[in-house]
């Protein structure tokens, strides 16, 4: 009897206590500390506290609307302050189900639908680290704002026309911004472990998202045709994420990316020491490649092999790798030449889109509008009918469309390049 009467009153006290937490808290299955008018718990999580009635469930404060991205390709971070002592690690999946996706903990029924969008649009070869990555998601809010980004971009993916471009949605941004901010105040901390891979998953994601941050719905509003700084932004972004790899190690036995390890092995690109084996004549010719050409003598020569190692099925993890090591590896002499609108750099760049867009989906909503933009800047009159035949990706059925975009470029010899970008220095 005694025993029953604790029981009793012990889950009355229980009871009690959650009806005096707030309701984020208890959507979110976590404790709520009760402090007004706003918890730690909903400061942590970024959103508004809603002891009031008035307020909705899991609204964004003040401190999560959008941010002003710098122009450099840093994302711009505040502080936000974050509730003390560790976060309970909860499962973010339960059995409710949806359409073979489990709902996850805590969240309503639009973040529920964007962290399915999530799960459908990574690709297979990441199963296992995208299962690991919405675990981590409940522990570290940074992590699961990017991943509801990543949603978002592929719901306007999913809903926009084919070969529409479509500007990102307030979602999108909202999430992201506040991803970054809380990336902001984690990164002033000690780095446990699984920090590391909640970060790194951040990195690897942003890449994508920085990709898809395309808002011209028309070649003339997009760069090279205007002049915009944030459009290359995804360039630095590459370049950081391999500085993190190392600061990470995201290949350590205990990382959830290390089931990864032969898919980061394949980025990379099989370029022969010197000369033209396995590409075009017509495009070796285009970007000045013969037999004696080398990475160090060309700035196309890596990209130029690149492109022609796009052989195979689109859906074989070979070919998403060759496609991924485009950018992983391109030098820093073919980023500076994208930078400075040089013709042929451009044009090798839509030759990637055409090849790329048919295995990435955000490769491919960035494609929908940059390439018309580049080739604008190429100065080809019969813009249309170029892009048409590229889409078919035969360059030896391209002669003459090639001839007629390297006479209207007016370009300069590869080795002129070289020496321009030497003098630089």
């Amino acid at each position: 009897m005694t025993n029953k009467v604790s029981r009793t009153r012990t889950g009355d006290l229980k009871q009690r206590r959650s009806r005096r937490g707030c309701r984020n808290c208890k959507l979110r299955k976590v404790k709520c500390d009760e402090l007004r008018p706003h918890c730690q718990g909903c400061r942590t999580y970024g959103v508004l506290c809603n002891y009031d009635a008035n307020v909705p469930e899991l609204q964004l404060s003040t401190e999560a609307r959008p941010q002003k991205l710098l122009g450099n390709g840093a994302l711009a971070m505040r502080k936000v302050s974050r509730a003390p002592g560790p976060n309970p690690r909860v499962s973010i999946l339960n059995t409710g189900a949806m359409g073979g996706f489990t709902v996850p903990f805590g969240l309503d029924h639009k973040r529920s639908r964007l962290l399915y969008h999530f799960r459908t649009c990574m690709a297979p070869s990441w199963r296992d680290a995208r299962d690991g990555c919405l675990q981590l998601a409940h522990e570290y809010p940074f992590l699961m704002h990017t991943i509801l980004a990543v949603g978002s971009a592929y719901e306007r993916h999913l809903t926009s026309p084919p070969n529409v471009p479509s500007r990102r949605t307030f979602s999108e941004i909202s999430n992201f911004s506040q991803s970054t901010s809380l990336l902001g105040e984690q990164l002033r901390k000690s780095i446990v472990p699984q920090a590391k891979d909640a970060i790194w998953a951040c990195a690897t994601l942003y890449g994508a998202l920085l990709f898809v941050a395309v808002d011209a719905t028309s070649p003339e509003e997009a760069w090279p045709l205007k002049d915009s700084a944030c459009d290359l932004d995804w360039i630095p972004m590459v370049d950081s994420k391999w500085v993190l790899w190392n600061l990470l190690e995201p290949m350590r036995p205990d990382s959830i990316f290390r089931c990864l390890a032969d898919t980061y092995a394949d980025l990379r690109i099989d370029a022969p020491p010197n000369g033209v084996y396995g590409v075009s004549p017509l495009l070796a010719r285009l970007c000045g490649l013969d037999e004696m050409s080398t990475a160090e003598t060309n700035p196309y020569f890596e990209a130029v092999h690149a492109i022609s190692q796009l052989t195979g099925p689109p859906e074989s993890r070979e070919y998403l790798a060759r496609v991924l090591a485009f950018l992983s590896c391109m030098s820093q002499s073919f980023k500076a030449l994208m930078a400075s609108k040089d013709a042929r750099a451009l044009l090798l760049l839509v030759l990637w889109y055409n090849k790329a867009g048919r295995t990435v989906w955000w490769i491919e909503m960035r494609a929908r509008v940059d390439k018309l933009a580049k080739l604008g800047v190429i100065n080809i009159d019969e813009r249309t009918s170029l892009t048409t035949d590229l889409t078919h990706d035969d360059l030896n059925s391209n002669n003459q469309e090639f001839q007629r975009a390297n006479q209207a470029a007016k370009l300069v010899p590869a080795h002129d390049i070289v020496e321009q970008l030497r003098s630089r220095k």
